[in-house]
C-alpha cells in the first residue's frame, strides 16, 4: 500500500490507496469491537468448584436450573475426568 501511497506518482492511485487501508482498518476495528462485546456478554464456560463433600453436592448442582453438564476431575484420587 506505500509504494501506491505517493501522491506525486498517480495521485488517484494514491487516494485509492489510502482508501482502501482505511476501509482494512475499519473492518478489522469493528471485528475486534464485536468479538470483545460478545466475549464479554456472553456466559461463562463453567465454574470450577473444590469440595470434599463430592456426590451430594454433584446432586445439588445437578438440579439446579441453567446447569447443563456437572463433571468430576479429582486429584488426589485419580479420577481426573468423567465427562
Amino acid at each position: 500500500m506505500a509504494t501506491t501511497a505517493d501522491p506525486r506518482r498517480a495521485p488517484w492511485r494514491a487516494r485509492l490507496s489510502v482508501l482502501v487501508a482505511t476501509a482494512l482498518a475499519v473492518v478489522a476495528t469493528v471485528g475486534s469491537v464485536g468479538a470483545v462485546h460478545r466475549s464479554l456478554t456472553s456466559p461463562s464456560a463453567g465454574f470450577v468448584v473444590h469440595s470434599d463433600a463430592r456426590e451430594g453436592l454433584r446432586r445439588r448442582l445437578a438440579e439446579a436450573s441453567g446447569v447443563s453438564k456437572v463433571c468430576s476431575w479429582y486429584r488426589d484420587n485419580r479420577l481426573r475426568s468423567a465427562c
